[in-house]
């Protein structure tokens, strides 16, 4: 199955309420873009999916908005490495 996208950015929201607000903005109009949130920390079907999108679009820039905290930096390392329990979630 083949996909295809305007969109030149991938944006990961942390916060569920700021995902929301972009919606009710119709961000994608303004900035063509894919909207993804796993209200804060992803699961794995959450990775999985910005992965498979990274895959098919590899020109796609990925960028996360995320609170600038240490749980913020751990967010955006749970996208780009994984979890430490990675391979029981497979």
């Amino acid at each position: 199955m083949a996909f295809q996208t305007d969109a030149t950015i991938l944006l990961v929201v942390e916060k569920q309420s700021v995902f929301q607000q972009l919606l009710e903005e119709r961000l994608w109009l303004v900035c063509p873009c894919i909207l993804v949130t796993a209200k804060g920390m992803p699961d794995y079907a959450t990775r999985a999916f910005v992965q498979s999108v990274q895959r098919a679009f590899p020109k796609l820039a990925v960028v996360g908005l995320v609170d600038w905290n240490p749980s913020g930096v751990a967010i955006l390392a749970q996208y780009r490495f994984g979890s430490r329990d990675a391979r029981s979630e497979a």
